[in-house]
C-alpha cells in the first residue's frame, strides 16, 4: 500500500505489548507471520489451519495458494521462520483446547466463525489499534508488516534487487525497485554527494 511506512525494532516490541485483549493469540499469531513472511493482508487471512499445521505440528514452509495471491497466477511458498513459531504455536495450543483444529477452518476467523476468513477490515481495526496504544506515528496499517520484511531483509540479501523480487513476489523487478523506493533513495544520495568542485570519472 502506497505510503506505508515499516516498523522499526523498538516499534515492533511496542506493538506486540499493545496486542491485547481476548483475541491477543490469534492477533500476536497474525502480526508474527505478517512481519516473518512477507505475505500480503490477504495471503495471510487466506490461510487455513492446514497451511501451518499438518501431523501434529508447524509446517516447514508456508504455501499459499494460487487463487489466493495477486494476479492469481501461480501459487507462492515461504520457509516458516523460527521467529513466527511460538505465536503461531500459542494460537494453534488454544484452538485446538477449544477443539476448533479442523485442517479446514481458517487460521485467523471472527470469534466463533472458524469456517470465515477475518476481513481486511477486521484486521486493519485490529493492527491499527495496537499501534494506536503503541503510539506509533505516521501510516502502518496492515500492509506494514509487509514492508518491514522488505525494508529488514533487503540488506541481508546484499541489496540483491533480484533476490527481493523472489521475496516479495513480484512479477517485475520494476515493481520491486519502486516498493521499496529506490529510484527515490538514489537521486537523493546523488543531490547529496554531487559538488560543482569535483570532477567526473
Amino acid at each position: 500500500m502506497k505510503g506505508c511506512r515499516p516498523l522499526k525494532a523498538d516499534e515492533i516490541k511496542k506493538a506486540e505489548n499493545a496486542i491485547r485483549g481476548r483475541f491477543s493469540l490469534r492477533n500476536k499469531a497474525l502480526f508474527s507471520l505478517g512481519l516473518m513472511s512477507g505475505f500480503r493482508i490477504a495471503e495471510l487471512l487466506s490461510l487455513k489451519i492446514k497451511d501451518v499445521w499438518q501431523h501434529g505440528g508447524l509446517v516447514p514452509e508456508v504455501y499459499v495458494q494460487r487463487d489466493n495471491m495477486k494476479g492469481k497466477i501461480e501459487g507462492r511458498k515461504v520457509p516458516l521462520h523460527p521467529d513466527a513459531k511460538p505465536d503461531l504455536r500459542r494460537w494453534i495450543q488454544y484452538l485446538k483446547q477449544c477443539d476448533d483444529l479442523d485442517p479446514n477452518y481458517y487460521l485467523f476467523h471472527p470469534q466463533s466463525k472458524p469456517m470465515f476468513a477475518l476481513s481486511y477490515k477486521q484486521a486493519w481495526e485490529i493492527l491499527t489499534t495496537a499501534f494506536r496504544r503503541a503510539c506509533l506515528p505516521g501510516k502502518i496499517g496492515t500492509h506494514g508488516m509487509r514492508k518491514t520484511f522488505a525494508f529488514k531483509m533487503y540488506p541481508l540479501v546484499n541489496y540483491n534487487l533480484k533476490a527481493m523480487q523472489e521475496l516479495l513476489g513480484h512479477k517485475s523487478i520494476t515493481s520491486t525497485a519502486a516498493y521499496l523506493g529506490l529510484n527515490q533513495k538514489m537521486t537523493s544520495e546523488a543531490w547529496r554527494r554531487f559538488s560543482k568542485y569535483e570532477d567526473f570519472e
